[in-house]
């Protein structure tokens, strides 16, 4: 028996200012939580150049990657979601998200940060919180274990 399964990757990125972590808050049609920078990668686009411009197309800032926070697998019934998530830090641009699903930019302290975990204000709780604990507990891996084949 053979069944029709989807594959997503997503890719998300802790950006990290003075030990503060920018998170966007969804429109409350979106269901208004909070959220690091995040989105689907497009057809054909090298990863970290869709943590780039997800982040872009969410804050307004460009930024630079330094290291991958963690690689999550997020399984679903008929489904298989990866989502990889970088730490990177602003190097331009001005804040002015450039979609409509985003209500809010805010940057939380750490204490912020744990807080927000002790919150139902989390979009997709049990994989933001992990990825949240993660950025909080951890020093990100090296960017160099991705290689990019063509």
């Amino acid at each position: 028996m053979t069944s029709e399964s989807t594959t997503g990757v997503s890719v998300g990125v802790c950006i990290e200012n003075n030990g503060k972590l920018l998170c966007v808050r969804q429109v409350e049609e979106k269901g208004g939580k909070w959220s690091i920078p995040a989105g689907h990668l497009l057809p054909g686009e090298v990863i970290l150049d869709g943590a780039k411009r997800e982040t872009k197309e969410e804050t307004g800032y460009e930024i630079t990657l330094f290291g991958l926070v963690g690689v999550y697998n997020r399984p679903k019934e008929g489904a298989v979601r990866i989502a990889f998530v970088f730490a990177g830090c602003i190097v331009g641009g001005e804040e002015n998200p450039r979609i409509a699903e985003i209500a809010e930019i805010r940057w939380f302290s750490r204490k912020e940060v744990r807080a927000l975990l002790a919150s139902n204000q989390l979009y997709r709780p049990e994989y933001s919180a992990r990825v949240l604990m993660d950025w909080l507990t951890g020093d990100p891996y090296p960017l160099d274990v991705f290689k990019e084949v063509r």
